[in-house]
């Protein structure tokens, strides 16, 4: 409902009231001498009963004279004020300093009607006739989103208004939990907007001012106006009380899957289609609008130019009867003693007319509970919706696979736990919203986020933070940590380096017989110390770790030799002993250094002993 001033308001509940108009159309102004007749007609259902969620374009039609050319499409504003000339101070019923009349007279403020724009135009004579639409016309065209989604109502409805140029209201109240899983495509601006206000107890409007507005819908309305019985013409119920109760959404027309949220019978069932909706959306609708009643009605009323399609009204209706009229029991029968039955009402349909005075219809349609609903089909129709159920065609799912000219092939999991889309361009597979293997066409790479496990990977470059597997083959191999049970640069081939965890030892390889081989606990001698051996074919020499020293021992066969050239310096603290085995049972003791003449004798001794093992030349 617009909000007026005291002074608007009190011309309208003056009987003798005179009702000005004038019209901005194409930025020139139009008064009550070129205007012939004006209507406007709003609706906020599309059928014959109750809805949230839709998007109605509202319709004035206008007849007047013409100043000069009107262009194609051009904007027109009907306003309406009322004239104060022959106002006293005596009817003027509200203070002194809030008094904003005229002194000479004239109109009060000017009330906008609508924005709208010239859809089509014919001529009687010199009297032109323009049919006009609201801005909601442009909501008619196909939306093409650049958002990613998933992505909230809101930035959906943002951009939606961005794009059409649209400027909304503080009426608009959308959820910041409720998201569109994903990008619609395929629809219009009207659908998509219709289905985020019907998620939100909503239909939308445009207001007076050209702005869009929600009429939102909820069972604890008060009535926005009350009208007296002096206030209507006529007044006529067409159906008993309507009240909801149960809630009922198909999100897929075609599969006839749908929601359900509250209990109540056919009657109070509300039904609605809306593939945005979710069963928690529908349980949040529910305790909104759970109880929600009106009254289907007709009302041909005096003109209330500030009430606006979707206002819920009180109203009342003279239902008295004599006694001797009366024939329910004196404990059954609820009259009021002035007979006055009053009710409440939504007006889903508003006609205004002004010729010269100002009159409005009101309307509240309903369906009858007792109009029937069975529909006998012909085999025609039920051919196409046979062919309807089982065509592949664009935005059908199929047991979770669904085609889209945006996307492809698309098989999701139900409730969004994951998809896979499949084009000419597209590999991906998701993890709820996040792509969690893809083909990145654009940098050529088939990403994963996930773990890779395979029994062999083959490639000329694998680069990573961290490989593990068992088996790894590739020219090339580079990667901050790389970790397995066995690496190796080849498998049975020679020359070859190799890790092992399970002997702990690393081996670099000439042929099977040829090899240096470290190990960290001997396997060889069952020293249990570190080891490194060394093998020429049949010839192996160990250095392993015993206790603070170095030992060394060797293969020594037939004509081995050990070639001291280029001098030996032996140098002790004590005692150093050679024992060159129990063959020839001999052991040699070397002096200390200290014992010069000794030292001597033990070492020619043993040179002597060595030459004749063959060991010193």
């Amino acid at each position: 409902m617009w909000p007026i001033s005291q002074l608007f308001e009190s011309f309208i509940k003056r009987r003798d009231s005179e009702i000005l108009a004038k019209a901005d159309v194409a930025g020139e102004e139009y008064t009550m001498r070129e205007i012939v007749d004006f209507a406007i007609e709003s609706s906020l259902v599309s059928g014959e009963e109750f809805e949230i969620g839709t998007v109605i374009i509202s319709q004035l039609t206008i007849k007047m004279r013409l100043k000069g050319n009107v262009p194609i499409n051009a904007r027109v504003i009907p306003y309406v004020a009322f004239d104060s000339t022959a106002m006293t101070w005596e009817q003027a019923q509200f203070p002194w300093q809030e008094a904003d009349v005229p002194w000479a007279g004239g109109p009060s403020e000017w009330m906008p009607l609508g924005e709208f724009y010239i859809d089509s135009r014919t001529r009687d004579n010199d009297i032109w006739r323009f049919v006009c639409l609201d801005k909601l016309l442009w909501s008619t065209q196909s939306y093409e989103s650049s958002l990613a989604y998933p992505a909230t109502m809101q930035a959906v409805w943002d951009e939606i208004c961005a794009q059409l140029g649209y400027v909304d209201d503080d009426t608009v109240q959308i959820n910041p939990a409720y998201t569109i899983a994903a990008k619609p495509v395929g629809y219009t601006y009207r659908e998509v907007m219709g289905w985020i206000a019907g998620a939100n107890s909503a239909s939308v409007r445009a207001g007076k001012d050209g702005r869009i507005q929600f009429k939102r819908y909820a069972a604890t309305n008060t009535p926005d106006m009350e009208l007296t019985a002096a206030d209507y013409i006529h007044a006529k119920q067409t159906n008993p009380l309507k009240t909801y109760t149960r809630f009922v959404c198909q999100y897929d027309d075609e599969q006839d899957l749908s929601y359900e949220a509250g209990a109540g019978g056919e009657g109070e069932t509300l039904y609605m289609v809306n593939p945005f909706m979710t069963q928690a959306m529908l349980n949040g609708l529910a305790a909104t609008l759970g109880g929600f009643s009106y009254q289907p009605m007709e009302i041909d009323a005096r003109g209330f130019p500030h009430i606006d399609v979707g206002d819920e009204i009180g109203y009342e209706v003279y239902e008295g009867s004599t006694w001797d009229a009366t024939v329910t029991p004196w404990q059954d029968t609820e009259l009021p003693w002035d007979g006055m039955v009053r009710y409440r009402s939504v007006i889903l349909l508003l006609k205004m007319r002004f010729a010269g005075g100002f009159g409005m219809a009101l309307d509240a349609p309903s369906k009858s509970d007792t109009q029937s609903e069975y529909v006998v089909e012909g085999p025609l129709t039920q051919a196409v919706k046979k062919l309807n159920q089982t065509a592949a065609k664009l935005g059908r799912n199929y047991y979770g696979v669904e085609i889209s000219r945006e996307e492809g092939l698309v098989v999701e999991i139900e409730g969004g736990g994951g998809k896979a889309v499949l084009n000419a361009d597209e590999l991906t597979f998701y993890k709820g919203s996040q792509k969690a293997l893809f083909f990145d066409i654009p940098n050529d790479r088939y990403t994963f986020s996930g773990h890779l496990e395979a029994a062999s990977i083959a490639a000329a470059i694998i680069s990573g933070s961290t490989i593990t597997g068992g088996t790894i083959n590739g020219t090339t191999i580079s990667g901050t940590n790389i970790y397995g049970s066995n690496i190796a640069t080849g498998l049975g081939t020679y020359p070859m380096a190799e890790m092992s965890s399970s002997t702990r030892s690393f081996r670099a390889s000439a042929s099977a017989t040829r090899y240096i081989d470290m190990e960290s606990v001997d396997s060889s001698l069952g020293t249990g110390s570190p080891i490194m051996t060394f093998r020429d074919d049949m010839t192996r020499t160990w250095l392993y770790q015993f206790a603070d020293k170095f030992r060394m021992r060797s293969d020594v066969g037939d004509g081995a030799e050990i070639n001291f050239a280029g001098g030996l310096d032996l140098v002790s603290g004590s005692a150093i002993r050679f024992n060159y085995g129990l063959n020839l049972g001999t052991s040699f003791s070397i002096s200390s250094a200290s014992d010069v003449s000794g030292l001597r004798s033990d070492f020619n001794a043993l040179i002597l002993t060595l030459r004749s093992m063959r060991m010193l030349s």
